[in-house]
């Protein structure tokens, strides 16, 4: 299975090395999410434990303020 900020998830199998989809649930979200989304960061950070976290910070195309 496969999926990111910009792809619907979809189910794919290998084949000689090579990934195939066999079926996406795309239902627009990847036209959608090309519109809105410039860039995407992993970000991580130690917790006052000594805990590393580890988030994404996702960058919008506008300039904001953002709304949502």
């Amino acid at each position: 299975m496969g999926e990111s900020f910009v792809r619907a998830p979809e189910i794919g199998m290998i084949l000689s090395g090579n990934y195939k989809a066999v079926k996406s649930f795309d239902l627009g979200y990847a036209e959608a999410a090309a519109k809105v989304i410039d860039a995407v960061d992993a970000v991580s950070w130690k917790a006052p434990d000594g805990l590393e976290i580890q988030g994404w910070v996702v960058r919008p195309k506008s300039k904001g303020p953002c709304p949502w």
